[in-house]
């Protein structure tokens, strides 16, 4: 569900009858598919090779709502909230260890790698309707 922010900024623009698209994911990042995590050379400096595989492979063992709410940049807070606790209580240590810290903080320049033949269904895919909606409301404005 939207954040209290996001539900602000829907009612303001729902009171100017400005159109709004709050993603169904934390940020732009949890869209990212695994096809872009996995080509991008340097996404973080500690991520490299095998260290790299292994933390992408961590991710894509997540549920789909828990991909959705991960923090791909920080990883895991010292103090999980109890919806945290609750959504990732499940997760096996060693997945845990793996994403605690996150892809770092340039995991956004995994987008810039759109040379990759799989990233269209990849992204349809993570998207789970979202993307469509969000063109769906553009072309309503157009």
């Amino acid at each position: 569900s939207e954040s209290g922010d996001a539900r602000r900024l829907l009612k303001t623009c729902d009171r100017h009858g400005l159109p709004c698209w709050v993603l169904a994911k934390r940020e732009a990042e949890n869209y990212l598919p695994r096809v872009l995590l996995r080509a991008r050379p340097n996404v973080h400096a500690e991520h490299a090779g095998t260290e790299r595989a292994r933390i992408v492979d961590a991710r894509e063992r997540l549920s789909n709502e828990q991909k959705d709410f991960f923090d791909m940049k920080r990883g895991f807070p010292e103090t999980p909230t109890p919806i945290e606790e609750d959504l990732f209580a499940d997760l096996p240590d060693d997945d845990r260890e793996t994403l605690a810290k996150g892809f770092g903080r340039n995991v956004h320049e995994c987008w810039s790698v759109w040379h990759v033949r799989e990233v269209r269904n990849e992204l349809l895919a993570r998207g789970r309707g979202d993307i469509e909606h969000g063109i769906e409301l553009i072309r309503q404005e157009l």
